[in-house]
Parts: C-alpha cells; structure tokens; sequence
C-alpha cells in the first residue's frame, strides 16, 4: 500500500506540473483476491485513484491469458508479435510481488515499468521534467527509465496449466534476457 500511495502521490504531481489530464486505475492481481479487495478499500477511502471491482480485475487478466493463448496457438513468437511480447511483460508483472505500472495515450504511445523502477522515475522528475515538457510525458518517462540499470531483479512469469501451450522462448520484461523454465506448484491461502 505504500508503494502505491508514494506513485499515486509522485505521479498526480507530474500530471499537475505538465498540465496533462491523467486518469489512474488499480487492476489488482490474477489470485489475490482477498489482498486486491483489502487495498481496494484502502485506495477508495484514501481516493487515491479508481480500482476496478472483482469481476473486471478477473477480466482483464483473463483477457491478457486468453490473448496469449491466441497468439501461441497462431504460431506467433516474441520475436515477430509485438503484441505477444507485452502481454507476456503484463502477465511477469502480475507474477511479480511489486507495484508496476504503464502509462499510454490510446494507441499510439506506451511505455511500462516495474514499481521500483517507475516510483524512482516519478521521484526522480526534477531531473527530466524540462524534456518531458519539450517531448511529451510518455517519451520523456521512456527515455528516463532507459537510463536507469537494474542490476538485480527476478521476473517470474506464472503461465496457467489451460493456457494452451507453453511458448518455446520467453524474454524478460525487464532486461530481454531468455527466461530460465520451472515448473512451479502453488498454494495461496490469503
């Protein structure tokens, strides 16, 4: 919760430094729901953003696996669907334990980043806000979060057992390293 405060907090005031309208939402995890309701609350009390309620966090992560599946199943790889490449990112992100984000403008402008790595960015404006005000914020917000080297992460990307396949090469989100493959047995009492 306190990641999210600080980024909520960090990222209103760029919004309001570069007069940009921006809307915020929290989608949750796949399987957590008890967690999810838990800082849903919290983030609705706080009015920190929007928060999506059960069934829409369900349907999104549910389309983003349905959308893999497609794609795994048309024979598209990583390396030719760049569609393929940022839904696996957005389901390493939902494997992860923290915060990650991703800002865009319809179509045409998109860029993402883990917690740690986007709130030092947010953080960190002073020191890109004159380019983000000759670029844009999405432009400006990649370049400075090119900047930044993550010497030490571990991404996991959980695929389910239904999900159609498993994809022969998986890249990081984070750095575009091949993924190691386990397999993994879960438990998750909340």
């Amino acid at each position: 919760m306190e990641w999210i405060e600080s980024f909520t907090t960090a990222t209103k005031g760029i919004a309001k430094a570069l007069d940009i309208g921006l809307e915020m939402v929290y989608v949750g995890k796949n399987n957590a729901k008890e967690r999810v309701k838990k800082i849903t609350g919290l983030i609705k009390e706080k009015q920190l953003s929007h928060a999506w309620e059960d069934d829409n966090v369900w349907f999104f992560w549910n389309r983003l696996e349905s959308m893999l599946y497609s794609k795994t199943q048309h024979g598209k790889t990583i390396e030719n669907d760049a569609i393929k490449q940022e839904v696996m990112a957005m389901l390493a992100y939902d494997g992860s334990e923290n915060g990650w984000a991703v800002f865009f403008t319809g179509s045409d402008e998109m860029v993402r980043a883990n917690g740690d790595k986007v709130l030092s960015s947010m953080e960190s404006f002073d020191e890109w806000e004159k380019l983000a005000k000759q670029m844009g914020f999405i432009p400006a917000l990649r370049k400075q979060l090119e900047g930044i080297t993550d010497d030490h992460h571990c991404t996991r990307l959980i695929l389910p057992e239904n999900s159609g396949g498993i994809p022969g090469r998986v890249q990081c989100a984070e750095c575009g390293r091949p993924m190691e493959m386990y397999f993994m047995y879960r438990c998750c009492v909340e």
